[in-house]
């Protein structure tokens, strides 16, 4: 019985694990066809692909980023997206060490 709840517990880990990777290989995939989108200048539907990513992961630095960037395109073209790019860019600042980040890529942002 012990052997068979030791069974039990492992596959039970092993499938968490690969659902675990899954979702990271989703949020990876949403991030990609985002940063696809920016490039063709696809902003609103690169948005709504990082806003996809983000449900399934913590935010990160790397996926602010280019949430920041795509919200100013959309924010120079109108002013609805300046609430949530200011929001952006304060999660962005608030979980990114800026010791270790490259500046160059918040070029034109302040620190905090």
């Amino acid at each position: 019985m012990k052997k068979l709840k030791l069974l039990a517990f492992g596959l039970m880990c092993s499938v968490l694990l690969l659902q675990a990777q899954d979702t990271e290989i989703m949020a990876m995939a949403y991030y990609s066809k985002a940063e696809q989108m920016y490039t063709t200048g696809n902003y609103e539907n690169a948005l709504r692909k990082l806003i996809e990513a983000e449900k399934l992961m913590p935010p990160n630095p790397k996926i602010l980023y280019q949430k920041v960037n795509i919200l100013n395109k959309l924010n120079s073209k109108s002013a609805l997206y300046g609430n949530d790019l200011t929001e952006s860019i304060t999660q962005f600042f608030a979980i990114t060490d800026k010791n270790t980040y490259p500046r160059e890529k918040v070029y034109g942002y302040c620190w905090h």
